[in-house]
């Protein structure tokens, strides 16, 4: 009787819990990496962006797992997928795409509707990282952004009227041009995430993004969105991007991060150094290059930098004369100044040429100049710069060791087109600026209101903002 009533409660059981709708749960992880490609096309790059993947799509070996988010603009049909407009998700399989839905934690994305995310808001960053990680966990994880940036400054340009015109500013990266041309924010993507969420492998496919601001910004300990490792473009990037096809062909699961990381290069440098003189011929850019970096590095780096300022703090003169004979990657001309300045210069270079200052700076002084250049070297593990062959400037760049940057404005104009690389919220400051600030980089490290400057970001607010009351001049921070 005993027995019969154990079965008989057992089955009633069993028939209850397949009756019940069972919970979607996560894969089991059956793969050595995850890549999440975060295709923000919302604007004038969507049909390279789809083409970028077409070309995972063409070129992977289906050695690894593939999840896209795709922003696209134009309601065409292309190589990767038939016409549309709005977000979707993918899966990437060789030849093949198979649309997903995001379930319950982008429930805005179904297999039957379209729907438009904004791509510049970092909470729909966030919540990619958490469906992919959800449902397709991995042991190593890199995340692809494609689209338009800018990395560690806002950037307004000089209208003819000799005065900062109102166009619209670049912030950072992702821009989503259906949603107010809303940029993600360098900080913003870190305040997106209240609990540490890290990756192996961060790769921006994006415009100017080789800052050591954002590099640490991202860095393993900031109990956020982090990385092990970063690829960036240094200057402008290509409008095709990196090229995705001979990437993912010769990718390989057991890759670490370290060695994709230096595929990408690889693969980009070979085929740049193929097709270059059509770039150099179109005015596209005068120079192309890109690096890895070491993210576990870059705060030991960054403490380094720091620890130069008490140094520093009355050579601005110095410091402006050795960048003009450094390294720079963002020259651009200014009609009304009749000039050409840069805010863009390389660490391991211009920290390089200051141990050598004898005769300004002392003996102590420079040990701790190339103690910086020293460990910026440490923390680029690849890169390379190919050059225009016409190009006026030199471009004093050693490969492997040089193309990690720096936020330093060679002009004091400059400070005021740069009112987003901050301490604080700036817009809570001063609602009427447009950016966001809290970049860590400028904040860890200083004391505000104490006169004196303690960290890079105060040294240069001490050189260029002429007020320091308890408005803080124009960028409303004092130090």
């Amino acid at each position: 009787m005993k027995t019969k009533t154990v079965f008989l409660f057992s089955f009633i059981l069993l028939c209850f819990l397949v009756s019940c709708p069972q919970p979607e749960g996560p894969t089991i992880p059956d793969t050595d990496w995850t890549v999440m490609i975060y295709s923000a096309g919302d604007r004038n790059l969507s049909s390279q962006l789809m083409g970028d993947l077409a070309e995972i799509k063409s070129g992977t070996n289906n050695n690894m797992t593939i999840i896209a988010l795709a922003d696209n603009t134009y309601n065409t049909q292309t190589s990767f997928s038939e016409a549309f407009s709005g977000t979707r998700l993918y899966q990437i399989y060789n030849n093949d795409a198979r649309r997903l839905s995001g379930r319950d934690i982008l429930p805005e994305i179904t297999l039957d509707e379209e729907c438009n995310l904004n791509t510049g808001d970092a909470d729909t960053f966030r919540r990619f990282i958490t469906f992919c990680k959800t449902y397709y966990p991995a042991k190593r994880y890199a995340v692809f952004v494609g689209g338009h940036g800018i990395g560690a400054v806002e950037e307004k340009f000089i209208s003819r009227s000799q005065s900062l015109s109102v166009a619209e500013p670049q912030k950072a990266m992702a821009v989503d041009g259906t949603s107010s041309s809303d940029w993600m924010f360098t900080a913003e993507l870190t305040d997106a995430f209240d609990y540490d969420e890290p990756i192996d492998l961060f790769v921006l496919d994006c415009c100017t993004m080789g800052f050591a601001e954002v590099a640490y910004q991202y860095r393993p300990g900031n109990d956020s969105f982090n990385t092990q490792y970063m690829v960036v473009s240094l200057p402008q990037q290509i409008g095709e991007g990196l090229f995705y096809d001979r990437i993912f062909s010769q990718v390989t699961p057991t890759m670490s991060p370290i060695e994709f990381g230096k595929l990408i290069l690889q693969q980009q440098e070979n085929i740049e150094k193929e097709n270059c003189s059509s770039y150099w011929r179109y005015n596209y850019t005068e120079i192309l290059s890109m690096a890895l970096y070491d993210c576990t590095k870059i705060e030991t780096l960054k403490n380094a930098i720091d620890e130069t300022v008490p140094y520093l703090a009355n050579q601005k003169s110095l410091m402006q004369n050795t960048a003009a004979k450094s390294c720079g990657y963002w020259k651009r001309s200014y009609s009304y100044l009749q000039s050409t300045f840069d805010y863009m210069f390389d660490i391991y270079d211009i920290f390089t040429r200051l141990s050598d200052v004898s005769d300004v700076l002392s003996a102590e002084a420079r040990v701790r100049c190339a103690d910086v250049a020293r460990l910026a070297d440490e923390t680029v593990l690849a890169s390379f710069l190919l050059k225009d062959p016409d190009a006026s400037y030199q471009y004093p760049f050693e490969e492997n060791r040089s193309g990690l940057a720096i936020f330093l404005p060679q002009a004091d104009y400059l400070w005021r087109e740069t009112l987003s690389y901050n301490a604080i919220d700036i817009v809570s400051s001063d609602p009427t600026m447009n950016g966001y600030g809290n970049f860590a980089w400028c904040s860890d490290g200083s004391i505000p209101s104490n006169n004196i400057a303690d960290n890079w970001f105060e040294l240069l607010d001490s050189w260029s903002d002429t007020t320091n009351d308890e408005s803080g001049g124009l960028n409303c921070y004092q130090y």
